[in-house]
């Protein structure tokens, strides 16, 4: 039953709905500005009159300004609100965040392949302070129930899987991290004796279902899949109910994701089938199959299996047996799997939270149209006597009354067109917001209202356009298209904080400056475009902050999360296929010739001031080109960074004075300080300004086109380790190598090779010198260390050095963390101010020794990535840019990883893109392929050398 309405008694109006309020403030206004000519104020005053009208007049503005902000964003009848010109995203989109923790990789895996009925994830490789491979991950795989049975029948099943898989695994990576070929869990069958004594009045068949169900879920580690409603009923947040990565059939507790059981107990089988309703007692529990009948230490790569099959003697149905009374009882085993099938189903169901995300929500985004920008005029509540009615006067009235009646029309026009934009502005609450820049609509908004009034119709309507067609300004409201892009751009600002993203325009205000743009708004405009882009990708990059890329086999390259967030906010072009310019021939490592033709150099200025001058700031505009450029200016021998900047600055132009526009005119170009060249000679000064515009233009677009990056993720490169042996080493306190281990052919060999080392690295008796060479050797008398031959040392000094890093890095708890806090007081106290260079941590690295005979450090690994760009395009010279980028990188990328960025000159850049894409092809084609491998020691060892100090930035 509808519930009927009230009236309040005490109700109390805002201040812009009480009709009293406002016109006392009109009156107190009214006499404050004149109330030395105007002094009869009472209600048939015709000013009074005109103040009501307009006191009325506002009360409908403020009405419809307190109309509920779902109205306002409806604007059409039986719409929902339109959650794209609205920049509204579901909770899926912005609470959700790709997979981060090993349970959300979990989540996501479970959820993406009912192959899975759980999986498992940790590191490759147990480590504690030494820098080797980090981020590296194994992926163990039980399957569910049903793709037990398919591999029985279909083993190749499994082959297919783990390569779908893998593939996956790779897309969903995060940056720095990668996966080690996933395993799929083999089964150990196992048999189960036990007899169970259940109560006369339960239904038999149903408690041995229950009794299988309970046994099953104890050994597979089945995942149970939550509803939207179950979780909001549980008291849960939606930020937090959708935090984690996005899934399709349902949500999962964290409290579902347990660790892996490696080993079965009877004791804990019999508690759980003990608590079962209906079960009396329980006895002769045991394992038939195994050396100890009380437990089973599960073996690598298996997990424990029970066998169900009707007929067996090992099957459960023959194992366990059900007593009544003590009377064996005979189960209907079709029946008991039918009931073991509704538990199944009862308890582990899954949900569709896509129909939350995109139906559910977006249906929710109802308002009630109201129709807030339209107007009445306030003239047709004017009292007869005004003239103002619907009939207006009667023709008998003399004209003078006539023409006082339309200058009152007149002179009310000019208050009522701003009630009408109000509203118009209102109405188009949504056009302010929208972020998609379909048409540029303006920032303010008006509307043409009923002016006909009476016989008259005072407003001419026709040219009243709404738009920046004329003139690049709005007729309507006045606004200029430079207004708007500077009030949207500030909107889009607003939609973006939102989200807690910010766009700075430094990097355009850079361009802006450097002549790469042509004006203020197409500087604007192209900022506005790059919010807008953003904007509409919010969720992407919301979701993917720790994401590395989205692998596509159409693609020819590795489509970074990273590098699609700086090009949006730096304003690169996203296609490229290269980043060094083919438009000039090389003449050394940093200097070009451009073009051919004469060259002169201007070295006498006594008379250059006389016979040149700058542009005027008139003449220093030059608009974008269209048709396809190229420069006809010869300009001799240049650095390339001096051809990208300074061809530029229309300040580097002069052209020759002249006194009649017929007159020969001259171009030169200033190369440097103090050299100058002609690069043009015609006649007109505008055929003059020509040339310099095209060039402009020209070098333009190749700053554009070398502008980019290239991002490796180290770990990509990880191939280069495959059939290597195993080593570590010793580095002191300024990164040099210290004492290098003995080479092993496996991780484990290594790691025991380590124990061993630690263990004879604190007893002196294990420390021998043969020739000018120390060693340090095992109690079998295994050489395992050798100290660097350089090192002018005696064996007190490297016994006391190499036992307290022994014991900083595997020594009793307590004084490790002693020794560790030592040494980081004295990276505190010397750090970079020291006088021999930069003072270093004491590490162990992790070495490989290749197959060639390079020796490959594993810290290269240990969660890195680096950045290069090239040195050479103008607005990568300014340093300004380059610290934000460094500065944007480091608040984009999680704080655990290092992420090198490097600006490196022509010369080395030259060496580095044709490595870097040549190894990006192979690696998409094959990433395991002999070519990828030997590509990626290349790529490998210039990275290292750039790691080095060699070109970093």
């Amino acid at each position: 039953m509808k519930k009927p309405g009230t009236i309040q008694k005490d109700f109390k109006a805002k201040p812009s709905q009480d009709y009293n309020l406002l016109k006392e403030k009109g009156l107190s206004y009214v006499q404050e500005l004149s109330g030395k000519i105007w002094t009869d104020y009472n209600a048939h005053d015709p000013g009074v009159t005109i103040l009501e009208q307009f006191c009325y007049g506002i009360t409908e503005l403020g009405f419809k300004t307190d109309f509920p902000i779902e109205d306002l964003l409806t604007t059409k009848k039986a719409q929902s609100i339109d959650t794209k010109k609205n920049s509204f995203f579901s909770p899926a989109e912005v609470f959700s965040s790709h997979p981060v923790t090993a349970n959300d990789f979990r989540k996501l895996i479970i959820d993406t392949f009912p192959e899975v009925q759980n999986c498992w994830i940790e590191p490759a490789y147990s480590l504690s302070g030494e820098e080797a491979i980090n981020g590296l991950y194994q992926l163990e795989i039980l399957p569910s129930l049903s793709f037990q049975k398919r591999l029985k029948n279909y083993p190749k099943e499994g082959e297919n899987f783990l390569s779908k898989l893998s593939d996956f695994l790779f897309e969903n990576r995060n940056l720095c991290e990668d996966f080690d070929p996933p395993i799929l869990l083999s089964p150990l069958e196992i048999s189960l004796n036990a007899n169970i004594e259940v109560n006369g009045d339960f239904d038999v068949d149903r408690l041995m279902a229950e009794i299988l169900f309970v046994l099953e879920v104890y050994l597979y580690h089945p995942v149970a899949f939550a509803s939207l409603e179950e979780l909001i009923k549980d008291g849960n947040r939606m930020e937090d109910i959708f935090s984690g990565p996005r899934l399709k059939r349902g949500f999962i507790r964290d409290s579902e994701l347990k660790p892996r059981s490696r080993e079965l107990y009877t004791e804990k089988i019999q508690q759980l089938i003990s608590k079962i309703n209906g079960v009396k007692k329980c006895w002769s529990f045991g394992f038939l199959n195994s050396e100890n009948s009380e437990e089973i230490r599960l073996p690598e790569g298996s997990y424990a299996a029970i066998n169900t099959n009707f007929y067996e003697p090992t099957g459960v149905y023959s194992t366990i047996q059900l007593y009544v009374n003590g009377n064996l009882q005979r189960a209907n085993k079709n029946r008991v799997a039918d009931l073991l099938l509704d538990f199944w189903s009862k308890n582990y169901r899954v949900y569709q939270v896509d129909l939350y995300k995109e139906n559910i929500w977006g249906g929710q985004l109802n308002g009630k149209f109201r129709n807030p920008s339209q107007y009445h005029s306030i003239q047709h509540h004017f009292p007869g006597i005004y003239g103002l009615s619907k009939d207006g006067l009667p023709s008998r009235e003399p004209l003078e009354r006539h023409a006082k009646v339309r200058q009152l029309k007149g002179y009310l026009m000019l208050f009522e067109k701003h009630l009408a934009n109000y509203l118009a502005q209102l109405g188009h609450l949504v056009d302010f917001f929208d972020p998609t820049l379909d048409a540029e609509k303006g920032s303010y908004f008006g509307q043409e209202y009923e002016t006909n009034i009476g016989k008259d119709e005072l407003e001419m309507k026709a040219n009243l356009g709404s738009d920046f067609s004329h003139g690049k300004k709005n007729p309507q409201t006045g606004e200029t298209s430079l207004e708007w892009l500077r009030r949207k751009n500030r909107v889009l600002d607003h939609l973006l904080a939102r989200f807690g993203e910010q766009f700075n325009s430094l990097p355009y205000q850079l361009s802006l400056k450097l002549n790469l743009f042509e004006s203020e708004e197409q500087f604007l405009s192209i900022m506005l475009l790059q919010k807008a882009d953003v904007l509409s990708r919010i969720p992407t990059f919301n979701y993917s902050k720790n994401r590395a890329s989205l692998e596509s086999k159409q693609t020819e390259s590795i489509n970074f999360v990273l590098l699609d967030w700086l090009n949006s906010i730096l304003g690169f072009e996203k296609t490229k296929t290269g980043l060094i310019p083919d438009f000039f021939p090389f003449k050394s490592d940093d200097e070009i010739i451009y073009s051919n033709g004469i060259v002169r150099t201007k070295t006498q200025y006594d008379d250059f001031i006389q016979k040149y001058r700058p542009l005027s700031k008139k003449e220093r505009s030059f608009s974008q080109l269209d048709q396809e450029l190229s420069s006809g200016f010869s300009l001799g021998k240049i650095t390339i960074k001096d051809l990208f900047e300074r061809t530029l600055d229309p300040e580097n132009y002069w052209i020759s004075k002249t006194s009649k526009d017929s007159e020969e005119v001259e171009v030169l170009f200033q190369k440097s300080d103090s050299t100058w060249v002609s690069v043009w000679e015609g006649k007109k000064v505008e055929n003059a300004l020509q040339a310099i515009g095209k060039n402009i233009a020209f070098f333009r677009q190749k700053n554009i086109e070398s502008e980019g990056m290239y991002l490796i993720d180290h770990i990509l490169l990880k191939s280069i380790l495959s059939d290597s042996e195993f080593g570590f080493e010793i580095r002191d306190e300024w990164g040099n190598s210290f004492a290098r281990s003995k080479w092993f052919s496996s991780h484990t060999e290594r790691s025991n090779g380590l124990k061993a080392f630690y263990q004879s690295a604190i007893n002196k008796e294990f420390y021998e010198k043969t020739g000018d060479q120390f060693f340090i050797r095992t109690e079998e008398g295994d050489r395992i260390i050798s100290f660097d031959k350089s090192l002018e040392s005696d064996l007190d000094y490297l016994f006391d050095y190499t036992s307290d890093f022994a014991y900083l890095f595997a020594g009793e708890p307590s004084l490790s963390g002693q020794l560790s806090l030592l040494e980081i007081e004295k990276l505190r106290m010397k750090g970079t101010l020291h006088d021999q260079g930069v003072y270093r941590q004491r590490s162990l690295i992790f070495l490989r020794k290749l197959a060639n005979g390079t020796i490959v450090g594993e810290d290269f690994f240990n969660l890195k990535s680096s950045l290069v760009f090239p040195d050479w395009p103008a607005r990568f010279q300014e340093r300004y840019f380059r610290h934000f980028v460094e500065t944007e990188v480091k608040e984009r990328v999680p704080a655990h990883l290092q992420m090198n960025v490097y600006w490196i000159d022509f010369k080395e850049f030259r060496r580095f893109e044709p490595m870097f894409l040549a190894w990006q092809k192979a690696f998409l084609k094959d990433r395991s392929d002999k070519d990828t491998v030997s590509k990626a020691l290349e790529l490998y060892k210039f990275l290292s050398e750039l790691e080095k100090g060699g070109e970093g930035g």
